[in-house]
C-alpha cells in the first residue's frame, strides 16, 4: 500500500514536469517610423537641448537608423504555460529596443494572469505589459502597439 502512494505521487510529479509547456513569447512594435519620430522629438525637446546636448547628434543618428529598421522595439519573454494558473508567476524577459541597437540583460520579473490578460511589470517603475491572450495583441498599459507569437521552447536533454 505505501508503496501505491508513493508511485502515485511519483506518477503525478512526472506527468506535471513531462507535460508541462515552456513557451516563448515575442511581441513586436512594428511602427519604426513612429520610433524615429519620438526620438526627433525629443532630440530637439528643451530638456536635451538644455541637459542632453551632447548626445543630440547620437540621438538623431538613431532617429535616422530606425526608418530602416525591422522593428521598433521587442519584448521576448520565455514563461511555462503551467504557471499561468497560479496568482503569481516568475518568467524571463528580452529587450531589444531602440529598433534593436540597444538590449537588456535578461531579467527575472513576477507576471500574473487571467483568463484573458497576461501581465507583466516591465520596469522598476512599475510599467505593465499587457498581452490578450485571445488576439495576441499587446503594449504598455492600454496600449496595443505590439503584435506577438508563441513558440514552443524545445528542452532536450533535461536534467
Amino acid at each position: 500500500m505505501q508503496y501505491r502512494i508513493f508511485g502515485l505521487i511519483g506518477l503525478l510529479f512526472f506527468s506535471s514536469t513531462v507535460f508541462s509547456a515552456p513557451k516563448s513569447i515575442t511581441c513586436t512594435d512594428w511602427d519604426v517610423m513612429k520610433e524615429a519620430e519620438d526620438l526627433r522629438a525629443q532630440a530637439n525637446s528643451d530638456f536635451w537641448i538644455r541637459n542632453m546636448k551632447k548626445y543630440i547628434p547620437e540621438r538623431l543618428e538613431l532617429a535616422s537608423f530606425c526608418e530602416s529598421a525591422k522593428f521598433a522595439r521587442e519584448l521576448q519573454f520565455s514563461l511555462d504555460t503551467d504557471d499561468l494558473q497560479k496568482e503569481v508567476f516568475d518568467l524571463e524577459v528580452k529587450d531589444n529596443y531602440f529598433c534593436g541597437t540597444m538590449q537588456k540583460d535578461i531579467e527575472r520579473k513576477q507576471g500574473r494572469a487571467t483568463n484573458s490578460v497576461i501581465s507583466i511589470v516591465i520596469s522598476n517603475a512599475g510599467d505593465t505589459f499587457n498581452i490578450d491572450r485571445a488576439t495576441l495583441n499587446a503594449g504598455f498599459e492600454t496600449k496595443r502597439n505590439f503584435s506577438c507569437e508563441i513558440e514552443d521552447i524545445v528542452v532536450e536533454n533535461q536534467i
